[in-house]
């Protein structure tokens, strides 16, 4: 996949970037969360491609103070419109029902609810492009066993741990999917056209005012929480490996530098244990020995029988190279 994915035209990016600046009003949907990617991508969006976006921000209300003061700085700064959407008690007892189940894809709920809010957006504003901050150079692809993001998934967890149907939550279903895909609707992941060093990113953004929060996706205190406290210690998975892996095949880092950074501790504070027992109904023990189950135990898409399909899609550029290579292997 990263081989593949480094032939990609970036000439076809500057024209469709061409394109969208004749165009009148919002140009362009951006989801940013206040941490290195998606702050560089807006920033990136507006200062170098002279794009007019309209900023998106889910707060699961789980944002490190970091984080809220990235996005009022980017948002100030920039002189973008932004429009925050907030969770509910829903999304709550959501997170709950997969600490229960004993799940590995503990985050997916935020993600997949990002993912159905810019669907709406753009159904709603007639903008047709999102701008997605992914690189595949420094982030790797997770592999299907370590997280698996299923609306199905998400529906079926929810109605044996919580008792109950979905009502609130945001849930970006396969026909969904279809619908907005064939509605010409298209998330781009720019940086797999425009190659920019992680470096570059950083000191791009601390001359801005941007400020550090540590480790990758750490700017979300319950993100953190499960990429590294639950997912090392009950599953000894390290995400990180992920991430290291990407920068050695693009040789951006040597074997030795990972394995030495693998070395290096990642500090979670447990004084969030509480908030999440208090807004989930999940003790953090209580997910610790939970039976071990995974997607295969639950509801969920058998997108390999939808193969021709996304195939299809993926060629038009309607869906991502990512999630046809994964999800129908």
């Amino acid at each position: 996949m990263h081989d593949e994915l480094s032939g990609l035209n970036e000439a076809w990016l500057e024209n469709l970037v061409g394109k969208l600046r004749g165009k009148k009003g919002y140009q362009v949907l951006i989801g940013i969360s206040g941490g290195l990617d998606s702050s560089y991508l807006l920033w990136f969006t507006v200062k170098v491609l002279k794009l007019k976006p309209l900023v998106i921000h889910f707060n699961n209300r789980w944002n490190d103070p970091i984080a809220v003061h990235n996005m009022a700085l980017l948002i100030d700064k920039l002189g973008v419109d932004f429009r925050q959407y907030t969770s509910d008690d829903e999304y709550d007892r959501l997170c709950g029902a997969f600490l229960k189940a004993g799940v590995k894809d503990l985050d997916i709920p935020n993600d997949v609810y990002m993912t159905e809010l810019m669907r709406r957006v753009a159904v709603e504003t007639g903008v047709k492009y999102g701008f997605n901050g992914h690189d595949f150079r420094s982030e790797g692809s997770t592999p299907l066993g370590w997280t698996y993001m299923d609306a199905k998934y998400i529906r079926s967890v929810y109605k044996r741990y919580a008792g109950r149907k979905l009502k609130t939550f945001l849930n970006y279903t396969f026909w969904n999917q279809i619908k907005s895909a064939f509605a010409g609707i298209r998330q781009i992941r720019v940086f797999h056209y425009f190659n920019v060093p992680d470096s570059d990113k950083r000191n791009t953004m601390l001359d801005f005012g941007w400020m550090d929060y540590g480790e990758k996706h750490g700017e979300n205190i319950y993100t953190k929480f499960v990429g590294y406290y639950m997912l090392p210690k009950r599953w000894g998975i390290d995400k990180r490996v992920v991430y290291l892996s990407a920068q050695i095949r693009d040789k951006r880092i040597t074997k030795g530098q990972a394995r030495l950074q693998l070395r290096l501790p990642v500090e979670v504070d447990e004084s969030c244990f509480s908030s999440i027992y208090a807004r989930t109904g999940a003790s953090v023990t209580e997910a610790l020995v939970a039976p071990k189950q995974t997607y295969k135990d639950f509801d969920h898409y058998k997108f390999k029988r939808w193969k021709p399909l996304l195939w299809v899609m993926m060629k038009l550029k309607l869906t991502s190279y990512h999630f046809y290579k994964k999800y129908t292997k």
